[in-house]
């Protein structure tokens, strides 16, 4: 389809100007003569002063001269510029210019041009900064004379400019009916299409040159039904435009009213979608003229299965609807959705349209106020989602059923409350729609109103006056989430006092046992926190585990939320463990929550050493998640090297995974000898791990092996102390009763590594 603002950009090409004149053509002579008299004035005057003084002196008496000479019509004596340099006073003239030639072509002055192509045809190619040749300025002047001179040199007639249009798109955008006659008799190509896609007679349709338009079809009668942008015809444009004139131009000339264009769009769509309603009417008139039924125009369907009355409905254009619906237009008829025309007016709120379509076929309207679209949906759905309460109003009065549901199972109600549709919902619920209904994935009214944040304070007061409106807080969706876990979640505390105001229960359970408190402390919701931690009846779901055995203080710590976590501290949460036998220190470190990690210590430093079922402490879990700022604070609060079930110590895992970071703060810690020295099942020491993985991080290592005697390198006794305690480390091995050492074997390996 074709919007407005398709035919605002056919606007932007605006009425050509001479790009040495920089004149309307149509004003051009009666400027002429006084341009002549100012120029002469002026031009006397700067040449006067020229003599006196330097050139660079004279830029604004300059400046003048140029826009008048831009708005004269000598091509004489015209002066194009003037030199820069201070040392030359001469003048350069027009008829020095590159560009002169194209000038003389507008002028007609066909002694002159022959005189200067005889010396240099290959001036006809010269372009003016515009990208215009000098055919391309006397077609759009009509010089007939000179465009035979440039065709008596074999020259391209077809040459186009910066914007791809021709000598002919100049001839036919200005009505030169001669030169456009010339140029069709000298076989110039007249489908040529601009960088916008449009051929002469489409820019004869959308500049209203209805002489040029006559010209073209009694020249090319042929070229009536050409293709331009998306193969639009020139009928199309003249639809796009509600250019009537040409329009019977294009139909006296047989014109096809049946060709739509690639978009699957005909003329009869784009005149009703963009109100083009005497190109439409007359349309109408042509096709009876032909003989043919009006049905048959009105069946016409584009891409989208649109008919003339849809397309009407889309744009707003009353006054091509009444004639779709005269002529046997059915507001039952549907589109590839399933739409009706109905459907449409409703979506967009138009209930002047609706009435309109209501009162002509009066008949229909018990039938289509009920029929449903491809998502099953009425048009009063249509209108709820578009929050059109005076359209839902006029649907509900002609006999629409307030509680019909789509093939998603809602209703009205429920589409307008997921479309934030606060008035239709206010409005559903003042006429009853019932509470009951819930959707595809269960959920109710209330789910809605949470998930879209509608404003509970307005619609609480007319729900809440329901006598059955408890049975909202007890319906829970597929997944078992009640109304109060989503306002929990979403962190939504007006609702949720609202909720328990009016009965809601805190310690509804989800289908993984989760309770709303588990939601707001895994969301960080502090202040929702704050709300259920204060309602009476809170103790049974502080310490409440989930289906993985979580409480509320694990998922903060989870997710790093400090303040809940010191929230929850203080009302009393324990440190019990998941079934897998983390702590909540244990997931504070996994995650790489450093902060939250240091509130727990301060008041339970006992955990910092607990492990999990494989065995796992805090310290292993952040070496191997890589999360530094965790594995210097566990240090430094002294935990303990112990190892997991299958023997890893934390630097092991360290390395296992090429934590990088983790193995320089190690190596950069108080405590490195310490884990240094630590035993490994998998390396033997962390240091032949190192050099086998890691072994950027090596040279760091020996370089803390390194001691200053003095701070002062200055000093007479300054010295280095050298640690060969790593390097000389000895494996031994005994094999068949015999012992074997390998000493040194960090230097070794890192040998045979190289």
């Amino acid at each position: 389809m074709f919007s407005n603002k398709s035919q605002n950009s056919l606007s932007t090409q605006k009425l050509t100007f001479d790009i040495e004149i920089n004149t309307p053509l149509s004003n051009q002579e009666n400027n002429h003569q006084q341009s002549n008299l100012n120029f002469s004035k002026l031009f006397r005057n700067v040449f006067s002063r020229s003599r006196k003084h330097q050139v660079l002196q004279q830029g604004n008496e300059m400046r003048t001269l140029s826009k008048t000479l831009m708005k004269s019509n000598e091509t004489t004596e015209t002066l194009a510029s003037v030199t820069n340099h201070a040392s030359n006073n001469d003048i350069c003239l027009f008829s020095d210019s590159p560009h002169y030639i194209v000038r003389i072509a507008g002028n007609g002055n066909t002694e002159e041009f022959e005189r200067f192509i005889r010396d240099d045809p290959s001036q006809l190619k010269v372009a003016n900064p515009a990208g215009l040749c000098a055919a391309h300025n006397a077609a759009a002047r009509n010089r007939v004379g000179i465009l035979a001179l440039i065709a008596q040199y074999n020259e391209d007639l077809n040459i186009e400019d910066n914007n791809g249009w021709t000598p002919l798109h100049h001839a036919v955008r200005n009505s030169a009916l001669d030169a456009i006659e010339f140029l069709l008799d000298n076989g110039v190509d007249d489908v040529r299409l601009t960088k916008q896609q449009e051929a002469p007679i489409h820019l004869a349709v959308i500049h209203n040159q209805l002489k040029a338009l006559e010209l073209l079809l009694s020249k090319r009668p042929e070229r009536v039904n050409l293709g331009g942008e998306r193969d639009k015809t020139p009928l199309h444009y003249a639809a796009l435009i509600d250019n009537v004139d040409a329009a019977k131009i294009l139909t006296n000339h047989n014109a096809r009213l049946c060709q739509p264009c690639s978009a699957g769009s005909y003329p009869i769509h784009i005149a009703a979608l963009n109100s083009s309603n005497r190109v439409f009417s007359h349309l109408f008139a042509i096709a009876k003229s032909l003989g043919y039924h009006t049905e048959h125009l009105l069946n016409f369907c584009d891409a989208e299965n649109h008919r003339p009355l849809h397309s009407s409905v889309i744009g707003g254009n009353i006054e091509a609807i009444e004639i779709c619906l005269k002529n046997g237009g059915k507001i039952d008829d549907q589109q590839e959705d399933l739409s009706t025309p109905v459907h449409l007016a409703s979506t967009q709120g138009s209930l002047e349209i609706l009435k309109l379509m209501f009162n002509c076929q009066s008949e229909l309207k018990s039938r289509v106020i009920r029929m449903t679209d491809i998502q099953g949906m009425t048009p009063l759905h249509k209108a709820a989602m578009g929050d059109h309460v005076d359209v839902i109003e006029f649907l509900l009065e002609e006999g629409a059923d307030i509680d019909v549901r789509d093939i998603s199972k809602r209703t009205p109600l429920l589409v307008a409350a997921l479309k934030s549709s606060v008035q239709a919902v206010c409005y559903l619920l003042s006429q009853n729609a019932s509470l009951i209904y819930r959707d595809e994935a269960d959920r109710n009214l209330l789910h809605f109103i949470i998930m879209q944040n509608l404003p509970i304070e307005t619609i609480g007061n007319i729900i809440f006056t329901r006598d059955n409106y408890r049975i909202l807080f007890d319906q829970r969706d597929q997944d078992g989430f009640y109304p109060i876990h989503y306002a929990s979640r979403e962190g939504q505390v007006n609702v949720l006092k609202t909720l328990i105001k009016h009965g809601a229960e805190i310690n509804r359970k989800t289908n993984q046992r989760q309770s709303s408190l588990h939601f707001a402390a895994e969301y960080g919701r502090y202040n929702t926190c704050c709300q259920l931690l204060d309602t009476p009846g809170f103790k049974r779901i502080l310490n409440e585990p989930d289906k993985l055995g979580q409480t509320p203080l694990h998922l903060c710590c989870q997710n790093g939320h400090t303040r809940v976590v010191q929230l929850l501290l203080h009302k009393g949460a324990q440190f019990t463990k998941t079934y897998e036998g983390n702590t909540p220190l244990h997931e504070a470190s996994a995650n790489g929550h450093a902060s939250t990690m240091d509130v727990i210590l301060q008041g339970h430093a006992h955990l910092i050493n607990s492990i999990n079922r494989l065995g796992m402490t805090p310290l292993h879990l952040a070496a191997a998640g890589g999360y530094v700022d965790c594995v210097d604070l566990l240090l430094s609060k002294s935990a303990t090297f112990l190892t997991n079930t299958d023997g890893e110590t934390f630097f092991d895992l360290a390395i296992l995974q090429k934590q990088k970071d983790i193995c320089l703060t190690i190596i950069a810690h108080d405590r490195w000898k310490e884990a240094l020295d630590l035993k490994s099942l998998k390396y033997q020491t962390p240091l032949l791990g190192l050099i086998e993985h890691l072994p950027e991080c090596v040279p760091v290592l020996f370089d803390r092996c390194i001691t200053y005697s003095h701070n002062d390198k200055k000093h007479k006794d300054f010295h280095l102390i050298y640690d060969f305690h790593y390097i000389n480390w000895t494996d031994t091995k005994q094999i068949d009763g015999k012992v074997y050492r390998y000493p040194m074997l960090p230097l070794n390996v890192s040998s045979n590594l190289k």
